[in-house]
């Protein structure tokens, strides 16, 4: 998400795991003091270091850079009054029906879905923080692993291209949304997505059938309007006004 997040917001300071280390308080302190003598103190963080690994065997990493990296990035956003801008994830739902609103109830299945729900509390200790729920893949980070491996045809998503994210949280950032937003395209099945996405002679198997302790949920798409709506509204507010003549 950091690379694609480059084509929009060209002018973002982009820090890496190296540059920034979430998992330790001493070196995330240093770290951060040694970016804003370098670049500023800037108005907003966009917070987008995670692990992202459904099936990860690694509770401590997921708490270490999921959990309490995400508490020390809000409690360093908040001490300087900085906006924060958190990217979630649709699998904080339940999972079981689709088309999710923001305000429906959260059931996350599994460790990583529950570490990206407990960073979303930590999120919201920062005031008019914004909170991102979506899913995205690229080629080499998704895609040609299902193609290998098989695509589900009975697990539904929302999940969009990274570029398309990207284009959403940039507008919601620039925009100066706060609050809880989902972001996602269509509904459609992991099969779909390849095939929409030009991928032929994949084989197509169902979610039962994964091996290992996690399973994906039956359906985890969203419903989007929200932050169509918002978004509707921003495009309506950027347009010029327009002088009306009356002639009697």
């Amino acid at each position: 998400m950091g690379t694609a997040l480059r084509e929009f917001l060209p002018d973002a300071i982009y820090l890496n795991r190296i540059a920034l280390d979430v998992t330790d308080d001493a070196r995330f302190d240093i770290q951060m003091r040694q970016a804003v003598a370098d670049f500023g103190e800037p108005n907003t963080l966009i917070h987008a270091a995670a692990i992202t690994d459904h099936a990860c065997p690694d509770a401590g990493a997921l708490i270490d850079v999921n959990v309490r990296g995400t508490e020390r990035v809000a409690h360093w956003c908040r001490a300087h009054s900085v906006r924060l801008v958190y990217l979630s994830t649709h699998y904080v739902y339940p999972g079981v029906r689709g088309a999710y609103r923001e305000s429906d109830a959260l059931s996350p299945i599994g460790g990583y879905a529950m570490s990206k729900l407990a960073g979303e509390g930590w999120a919201r200790y920062v005031p008019e923080a914004l909170l991102v729920r979506g899913s995205w893949y690229t080629a080499t980070s998704r895609l040609d692993a299902w193609a290998r491996s098989g695509a589900f045809s009975d697990a539904w998503v929302s999940r969009e291209s990274s570029r398309d994210a990207a284009r959403k949280i940039a507008q919601l950032t620039l925009g100066g949304a706060a609050g809880t937003f989902n972001i996602g395209g269509p509904k459609r099945t992991f099969a779909q997505i390849l095939r929409d996405e030009g991928y032929t002679g994949f084989a197509e198997r169902s979610r039962l059938s994964h091996v290992g302790a996690y399973r994906f949920p039956h359906d985890v798409s969203v419903d989007t309007r929200k932050f169509e709506r918002w978004s509707a509204e921003q495009a309506k507010q950027a347009q010029p006004a327009q002088l009306e003549f009356n002639f009697e």
